[in-house]
């Protein structure tokens, strides 16, 4: 999993391939079982991190599909096909969970009385995430003259970025907070599904929605930094692409590929993009550095309370 993770956020190749004579990591409860005597003689079941293992194999294939479409590698049509069967992969990974494992309230709080509750939250965040940068580029094609495929992928990825929102702050009332580094670049990714819809939606009822959650996203934000302080770059790349969408409102420019970029390059900071017009394959950008979105942490933290308080 760290391999796809930090292979693709730093340009690198994947080491690891996946094999299937690996055994997969036993039920946590079965785990803690067992002792010194045990002599395996008790049925392994599949636990949290065995089903995550298995989630990591689609996630892998995701960002496969990304980077090409990024290179220009995929006409529509064959990567709405390769969208929809990575979705079906996702459907069938999730009804094949079983019940003790499914994402329920119950479930979680189990899980958080034997210490495993972080874990199980992962895996649930890591689903609802994998399924929100699949169809995230979609989000870009979401207007009046928005294809019936791309509308059905942009209102499902805006679902899961809901989903992934309520998982994670139920889990700051159930005393399993989930505080791994990765849950900042995801919830950044989070947030920018919320502010596309901000800037972009003309549901009053959803705007006042996601502008209520902008603003605990970045609470649970802030709190991250202070253990990871390398998420002042993650953090920096918010007004990156809110200054993306709002170039976008005023100067059309081919905004897919750049949003693609955005989730793809996680381990850099993201150079701006301005004004590109949609016929034009050219890139206009400069760093972060130079509007000052690199600068201390107090700025971006009083740029983004005025922005969206």
């Amino acid at each position: 999993m760290i391999d796809i993770w930090s292979s693709t956020g730093l340009h690198l190749p994947r080491q690891l391939d996946f094999t299937d004579d690996v055994a997969m990591p036993s039920e946590e409860t079965h785990f803690l079982r067992l002792t010194y005597e045990s002599q395996g003689s008790e049925p392994v079941v599949n636990g949290i991190w065995a089903f995550m293992a298995r989630l990591a194999r689609i996630w892998a294939e995701i960002q496969d599909v990304n980077k090409a479409s990024v290179e220009g590698q995929l006409e529509p049509i064959l990567l709405h096909a390769r969208v929809d069967s990575l979705l079906q992969k996702l459907d069938r990974w999730y009804a094949f969970l079983p019940h003790f494992i499914k994402e329920t309230p119950a479930n979680l709080d189990y899980y958080a009385s034997i210490g495993f509750g972080a874990s199980f939250a992962a895996l649930h965040l890591g689903y609802h995430y994998y399924n929100e940068v699949l169809l995230y580029q979609f989000m870009a094609e979401n207007g009046h003259n928005a294809s019936i495929p791309a509308k059905a992928y942009a209102e499902r990825c805006l679902h899961h970025a809901m989903a992934f929102c309520d998982l994670l702050y139920l889990c700051e009332t159930r005393a399993c907070e989930c505080l791994y580094v990765m849950v900042g670049h995801m919830l950044v990714v989070t947030s920018t599904v919320y502010m596309h819809i901000l800037l972009f939606s003309t549901h009053e009822d959803q705007i006042s929605i996601v502008r209520k959650r902008l603003a605990h996203n970045f609470e649970i934000l802030t709190k991250l930094q202070q253990y990871w302080p390398t998420l002042d770059t993650t953090l920096s790349r918010l007004k990156v692409f809110h200054n993306a969408c709002q170039n976008s409102i005023e100067h059309s420019f081919r905004m897919d590929r750049w949003m693609l970029k955005f989730i793809l390059e996680h381990g850099t900071s993201m150079p701006e993009k301005f004004c590109v017009p949609i016929n034009d394959t050219s890139t206009m950008t400069k760093t972060p550095s130079q509007e000052g979105a690199n600068g201390s942490f107090n700025s971006l933290q009083d740029w983004y309370s005025q922005t969206f308080s």
